[in-house]
Formats: C-alpha cells, structure tokens, sequence
C-alpha cells in the first residue's frame, strides 16, 4: 500500500447509496461470530444469516423510502440495541414487521496517489441487511463494494480528474 501514502486528495462528494459484502472473508465471519452473529446460522439451526450485506441509503430515493421488513433487516437484538436506540420506527408492510430507517450518512473523498484514483468512504451511518446465499451466490460473487454518487457531478469529477491525465491526452 506504498501508493497510497501519498495521495492527494481532490473532493468528496455524498454518496447515494451504498452496499458492501464481504462473502469470503473467513476473518470478518470470525469476527461477526465473536460479535454475536450467527454465520452461517444459529446452533439451534433456526436462524439462517451468511455474512450480512453493509448498506447505506444516504440521498439514493426518488421518493420517501419505504419501509424494510424485518426479515431483510439484522434484529437490532441480536447486537444488544433497540429499535428505538437506532431510531427505527415501527410499522407494517404486507402484514409484516417493518421499520423505517432514518436517514444514513456516507461521503466518498477522491483523490490521486500516482496514476491510481483513490476512493476513501466516510461512512456515518449504515444498516445490516441479511442476504441470502442464493442471492449473492458465493461461488459467483467475492468480496465486493458498490456505491453511487449523484450524476450532477460527472462533469466536476472529469474536470478534477483531467489535470492528472498525461499531457497529450
């Protein structure tokens, strides 16, 4: 990581949305397990959770976000906090528990180290989400990370980023 001591750094920019997996990363299931997760279940074999999906939705809705049920959501209980600790509020979606999640908080800082752009995340606020190992397919998906800035800033980031092209290009 020698590239990256020196990177000068351009911008940062809210993220809309953003979503981290982690599926086949043995030391981060340890870590959940020590935590108190269940990965990939529960002993008693009634909890089914892989390694959950990281997820952040700071500005990414057209409209007023809608609320998640609980069986995407990671029980508050299962990490010792509350629903209320967290500010989630309690409702019903297809006559099943859900919560609306407040507002989450994340910046993406961009910079330069070399010919390599750097993207640095400043998350302030996430929630878990369970996923299926159906749906993300570990034989398919690794580790990875997604997240998206608002289009109103394309023109800013290829500007930025065109005073580090070589010159001629």
């Amino acid at each position: 990581m020698e590239a990256f001591r020196n990177v000068e750094w351009i911008k940062g920019y809210p993220v809309d949305s953003l979503q981290i997996y982690f599926a086949s990363s043995l030391e981060i299931q340890e870590e959940l397990i020590n935590n108190g997760f269940y990965v990939p279940r529960s002993p008693n074999k009634e909890v089914i959770m892989p390694v959950p999906l990281i997820y952040s939705n700071f500005r990414g809705w057209l409209k007023l976000p809608e609320p998640i049920t609980i069986e995407r959501l990671i029980p508050p209980e299962w990490l010792g906090l509350t629903p209320n600790v967290l500010r989630w509020m309690k409702t019903a979606r297809g006559g099943k528990v859900a919560y609306v999640l407040p507002q989450e908080e994340v910046y993406v800082n961009m910079g330069v180290s070399g010919n390599t752009v750097v993207f640095d995340l400043d998350i302030k606020g996430y929630h878990l989400e369970r996923t299926s190992i159906r749906g993300v397919n570990p034989d398919k998906w690794t580790n990875w990370a997604m997240f998206y800035i608002n289009l109103d800033y394309i023109d800013e980031v290829i500007n930025a980023l065109r005073e580090y092209l070589p010159k001629g290009t």
